[in-house]
């Protein structure tokens, strides 16, 4: 994933949390989001939702195919703290301009409700890509004892290309076996 796309998938994660931390705050308040200020309140979160999804099956499928080693933030424990911050920081300002675009007066307690769920989704982050990356690590362990147990010869690159080439060519239905080695 390259740095655009890595940055934008955490701003949708930060929206989705802004989103998520707006309802729950209007839960603890008891106020209702029914009103005619809401109105963007559904299609936003299915984008938003969608996008969140769509960027972490990305993110999964570059781990694993091996080009996802540059990552985001290094994920250790110390970095739960840095990502809850960014998300923190990027949750309680999307509150207060979605309260300012209702034409609310943002309050306190929203804004520790978006903190808490900064909290908790820097969690659940922190733990899914150290899964990830545990499962990439273990693939690449298996391959490399698998690969270490046989004789693995390196095929140049040419080679395979030219057969490639020639399979797209001639067409898979027109290939033919050659005849069996003599012993």
């Amino acid at each position: 994933m390259t740095a655009i796309l890595r940055l934008a998938w955490f701003v949708v994660v930060a929206a989705s949390g802004t989103l998520l931390g707006h309802a729950v705050s209007y839960v603890v308040e008891h106020r209702a989001l029914t009103d005619g200020r809401h109105a963007y309140f559904v299609p936003a979160l299915d984008a938003v939702l969608a996008l969140l999804i769509g960027g972490a099956v990305l993110y999964v499928a570059c781990v694993m195919l091996g080009r996802g080693r540059e990552l985001p933030l290094a994920w250790p424990a110390q970095a739960l703290w840095r990502v809850w911050y960014k998300l923190g920081a990027l949750q309680v300002g999307g509150f207060i301009l979605l309260e300012a675009f209702e034409h609310n007066r943002a309050d306190y307690v929203g804004c520790v409700v978006q903190a808490l769920v900064a909290l908790l989704l820097a969690t659940a982050l922190t733990l899914l890509f150290g899964l990830v990356e545990r499962c990439a690590e273990a693939l690449g362990a298996r391959y490399l004892a698998r690969c270490a147990g046989a004789a693995c010869v390196p095929v140049p690159r040419s080679a395979v290309t030219r057969a490639r080439l020639l399979t797209e060519c001639a067409g898979v239905r027109r290939f033919k076996r050659p005849p069996p080695m003599a012993a």
